[in-house]
């Protein structure tokens, strides 16, 4: 089945270390596209996997709900739309959700295992099918509102 085979594959390599990043992608012949990054060494053996990207391919554009980016300090920055209900929609029925953008950024160790770093959460809001659609939408530039992060205060113990 040509769906289950990568559609393309981009090689970055890691500065200073045998280690490369492969983002493949997979399901470009359907309507979703997910991309996968996988840490591995020069003779091609997997040291670790993670979904970075995940989009809907309609003509009318593409609707991403998962995006990445890897940055020149060889950070890997995932963009994502988290839903806040439960509650499953029918994409034929889909004309907008609430969500919540989440930022993990993380790098990769010596085992070329992928390491959580950081996470941002942002205030929920609403994502229209229209604006998803707009081919120059990226979720990293959505204007979004940090949420404050809570502080915990001693009682002087």
């Amino acid at each position: 089945n040509p769906a289950e085979f990568p559609t393309s594959c981009h090689d970055f390599i890691l500065p200073g270390r045998d280690i490369h990043l492969l983002a493949i992608s997979f399901g470009g012949v359907t309507d979703w596209r997910t991309d996968v990054l996988l840490s591995v060494t020069p003779d091609g053996e997997i040291l670790d996997q993670m979904p970075v990207a995940v989009m809907e391919m309609r003509a009318a554009g593409i609707s991403p709900v998962m995006q990445y980016e890897i940055t020149s300090d060889a950070k890997i920055i995932v963009y994502r739309l988290e839903p806040v209900s439960d509650v499953s929609i029918p994409l034929s029925d889909f004309t907008s959700f609430t969500a919540q953008r989440v930022d993990r950024t993380y790098e990769v160790d010596q085992d070329g295992k992928f390491v959580l770093i950081n996470t941002v959460r942002y205030r929920p809001r609403t994502y229209t099918r229209e604006m998803l659609e707009k081919r120059e939408y990226n979720i990293y530039l959505g204007n979004e509102m940090p949420m404050k992060k809570l502080v915990s205060v001693g009682r002087g113990r």
